[in-house]
């Protein structure tokens, strides 16, 4: 595994986050199922209150794709931010309902020793970008996305959603850039997860010379 170059280790101190590091940046996945979504990180597509869980459990059930996953989990947690927000429901049922309807299917699939890694880091994204907007408590997540990561360690995808949560902790930098390294060297050069993970440094990190690089390239 290549190293990231040390001066950008060096910098990143320096660096203040661009926004909640799991939230502000959407996933690139093309056409793949997922919630309906508007031109940017936080513009609303078209969905109802009352649609939010059939529509997430359907564009999650619809594939297994990690990638796909963590977008539909970003664009859940918006929505359910920006549905309890126009509410005024302080207790944030939107997104309280929406975990624990996670929670549920999480439980189903460790039950059943199905895609456990999967199952870790839905209900681990959701609860980790609710905690970013403010939703739920922070750091809700981050054990679960790491339980992920320990599963599926050659995951690139769940590499860089460990990655996200570590961002947004405390003395986290070190171990997020591992997770970034990790990425960017598991996935395959020109794949969306690659494109996704040199895009991500480069927006985070603010550069992606020298990070792409295969071991011994």
């Amino acid at each position: 595994m290549h190293a990231i170059p040390k001066l950008l280790a060096a910098s990143l101190a320096a660096l203040p986050l661009l926004g909640p590091p799991l939230v502000c940046f959407p996933w690139r996945i093309g056409d793949a199922p997922s919630l309906p979504w508007g031109n940017d990180a936080f513009e609303l597509g078209n969905l109802d209150p009352d649609e939010l869980q059939s529509a997430t459990a359907k564009a999650l059930d619809a594939t297994k794709d990690p990638l796909v996953h963590m977008e539909t989990l970003r664009r859940a947690a918006v929505y359910a931010t920006r549905f309890d927000e126009r509410a005024k429901k302080g207790e944030g049922r939107e997104a309280s309902q929406l975990v624990s309807m996670m929670n549920g299917r999480t439980l189903r699939s460790l039950c059943e020793g199905k895609d456990e890694a999967l199952a870790w880091l839905d209900v681990g994204y959701l609860r980790e970008s609710l905690g970013q907007l403010g939703s739920g408590k922070a750091n809700a997540g981050r054990d679960f996305l790491e339980k992920a990561a320990s599963l599926a360690p050659n995951d690139p995808a769940i590499r860089l959603a460990a990655c996200g949560a570590s961002l947004d902790s405390h003395g986290g930098k070190e171990k997020a850039l591992a997770h970034l390294d990790a990425a960017l060297s598991l996935a395959k050069p020109g794949s969306p997860v690659h494109e996704n993970a040199v895009a991500y440094a480069k927006h985070f990190f603010g550069r992606d010379e020298g990070l792409s690089k295969k071991a011994g390239e």
